[in-house]
This record gives structure tokens, C-alpha cells and sequence, in this order.
């Protein structure tokens, strides 16, 4: 087994505390029958491991964008706020993604390229929803997502607009951030009502992952994490193939880190 050691960064505690977010995001789902499944690594995990890759520091879950929405909602009444925060630019003006962030209150990490905005910084799951594609035309879907997401970080100075395509992040970035979020929002979910058998994480799109059938996401199966069962696509394996190929080579050394960095704050 594969042993992290980093000076001054207890991995196990940071894993423990993101951890804890993950099961009240799976209280909250099976209280009220919203359907989620763990994402990339975190599946990866539960499959290989029946806990986090042991260089591993996040968690991810996806969710259809009705049950993501549904998840929302829910959360206003039934998260618990004194340990935890919902984050996405809904909740606070200076978040830049696109997706939501389930956060542990009393953390803190420190650094990072969204440090100077107002936002919760402490230890989180991210949440992505997942919408419907027709993979023929989710180029047009991508860029016009890409364009908002774009302009949001000009906004935000976390990016500077360049080339041609810059013209039009910047003149869009001159637009309200209420008006930015609801492009990019319509944008997402534009073949929502329609019967796609596809679905893919628009929100946040990778050039080397395809779109999946959307019965990946409907289709449920539950897995140890921890000794906790969460649910992952009954698809599990053939969803873990197309992410990461063989599953039985590790990466190389030097890619087995974590992502969050080495500079967390617990507060009591």
C-alpha cells in the first residue's frame, strides 16, 4: 500500500473531515430519495479501496440536474449550518465555478487561486450536476458555457481576456454577474427537456472524457467507502474504464499527491 508522507499535512485528517461532508450529503439525499453517485477518484476509491486513493484529498458526487437542483432546495431546511455551508454563486457573489461546493465550517485552506475572493475556503465536497448532451452538437454547448465561465473570472480578475476569443469573454464580462450566471445556467441545461441518451458533466467539461449514457447516472448500486456505503452507477466498472483506463495501473509517483495542497487550518 501506497504510505503519503508529507511533512506538517496529516492526510488522514483532512480525509476524515471531507469524510463527514460526504455523509450528510448522504443523509440528506436518502431522507429524501435524491438519486447521487461518487465521481472520478472517489469512485475509484470506493472500488479499489473501499476508501479514498490513499494519496487522495477530495471527493466528488454527481447528480442529474433535477436531483441537483432538488438537493438545493432540500438543503435550505435540512442541511445542518452549524457544520456545514452550501457554496455556490447562489449563496456567495464571488464564487467562480459552476458547480456547488458542500463546505466544512471551521477549516480552512490556506492559499490557492481563489484566495483573495470572498468565499468560504474551508474543506468540501464538490457537487457537479450532470445534464443532458446530443454528443454531435455539445461542442456549441461547451463553448457557450466556456465563454460565461470565462467571463465570470475576468470579472472576478482571476483570468485576463486574450486572443479572439477574448473579445467576447471580455464584452460578456462587462454584463452584470447575475446576468453571467444566468447565460451560462441556460447554457447547461439547454437539452434538459429533451430525450437525450446522453448526459455529461457540462458544467466543468474535460477534452478527454465522452459523454456517458445517461443510464450511468440513473442506474444505482451502492459500494463501501469507509465503512460507509454510498451509491455509485451500477455501470461502475465500464464508468471507471472510460475515466481511467486500465484500473489496475497506478499512476506515476509523482502524480500521487493531493490536490488541496499542505496548508489547512482546523479551528476549534
Amino acid at each position: 500500500m501506497y504510505e503519503l508522507n508529507i511533512p506538517g499535512y496529516d492526510i488522514k485528517k483532512v480525509q476524515q473531515s471531507i469524510f463527514t461532508i460526504a455523509v450528510e450529503i448522504d443523509r440528506i439525499c436518502r431522507k429524501h430519495q435524491i438519486k447521487y453517485s461518487l465521481e472520478g477518484g472517489s469512485m475509484l476509491g470506493a472500488y479499489k479501496y473501499h476508501s479514498f486513493v490513499p494519496w487522495d484529498d477530495d471527493m466528488d458526487i454527481v447528480m442529474l440536474r433535477h436531483d441537483y437542483d432538488r438537493f438545493i432546495e432540500v438543503c435550505k431546511s435540512e442541511l445542518d449550518k452549524e457544520r456545514f455551508y452550501l457554496q455556490n454563486y447562489y449563496t456567495r457573489k464571488e464564487y467562480p465555478l459552476t458547480w456547488t461546493k458542500l463546505c466544512l465550517n471551521k477549516t480552512k485552506i490556506i492559499g490557492g487561486d481563489y484566495a483573495n475572493l470572498d468565499m468560504h475556503h474551508g474543506l468540501f465536497v464538490d457537487i457537479f450536476p450532470i445534464d443532458n448532451v446530443y454528443p454531435d452538437k455539445m461542442n456549441i454547448q461547451k463553448s457557450l458555457v466556456g465563454v460565461t465561465k470565462s467571463a465570470r473570472f475576468i470579472k472576478l480578475g482571476l483570468m485576463k481576456a486574450k486572443g479572439k476569443k477574448g473579445v467576447v469573454q471580455k464584452m460578456v464580462s462587462l454584463l452584470p454577474m447575475s446576468l453571467i450566471n444566468y447565460m451560462g445556467e441556460k447554457a447547461m441545461r439547454m437539452n434538459n427537456g429533451k430525450k437525450s441518451e446522453y448526459a455529461y458533466e457540462v458544467c466543468n467539461p474535460n477534452t478527454k472524457f465522452e459523454p456517458l449514457p445517461r443510464c450511468y447516472f440513473e442506474e444505482l448500486t451502492e459500494l463501501e467507502f469507509c465503512k460507509h456505503m454510498f451509491f455509485v452507477s451500477a455501470h461502475y466498472l465500464e464508468y471507471l474504464q472510460s475515466r481511467f483506463g486500465d484500473l489496475t495501473i497506478e499512476p506515476p509517483e509523482a502524480e500521487r499527491y493531493p490536490t488541496h495542497g499542505t496548508n489547512i487550518v482546523f479551528y476549534n
